[in-house]
């Protein structure tokens, strides 16, 4: 996370917008994991006035680094001061589609996070599920356990 030099008035008017938020109900269906999650306009809508009235802005624009693409959160106070946070990821495809999918993506997070909003999805419970071709990979990999004799203790053996 970044900061202004001095947060008091930022910090401030985060608190009395925090308790003007609300949670945000999912408004969209994604199909390929047939999940409901918040979109970015639904998310945007609830947000904006919020923080408007306590003199907040909120900007992103997209960054990458080392093969990862993702937004830069800066949340603005009329003051000056101010709270910025980035959030990448590793795009599913490398192609234009890919990279907008990743920016819409780490906008609707980072602005939830940077809201102190909870999106009622959760779309990104797929992406924390294990991937089962990685789990069959790493069983196949891994080294097998010494074979132990099922016969019994030998004579020199405690017990």
């Amino acid at each position: 996370m970044d900061t202004s030099e001095q947060i008091e008035k930022v910090a401030a008017a985060l608190a009395g917008a925090f308790a003007d938020l609300h949670n945000v109900a999912a408004d969209s269906v994604n199909p390929h994991f047939r999940s409901r999650y918040t979109s970015l306009p639904a998310l945007l809508d609830a947000t904006r006035p919020v923080l408007a009235k306590h003199g907040l802005a909120v900007v992103q624009m997209p960054v990458s680094e080392a093969g990862q693409i993702g937004v830069r959160t800066v949340l603005l106070h009329a003051s000056g001061q101010y709270l910025a946070s980035a959030v990448l990821v590793t795009p599913q495809k490398h192609d234009p589609q890919g990279a907008g999918s990743a920016i819409t993506y780490c906008r609707r997070y980072g602005l939830a996070a940077m809201c102190g909003v909870v999106q009622e999805d959760d779309d990104g419970q797929e992406g924390s599920k294990p991937d089962p071709r990685e789990a069959k990979r790493q069983r196949e990999v891994a080294p097998k356990p010494p074979s132990t004799p099922t016969t019994g203790p030998k004579k020199d053996d405690v017990i």
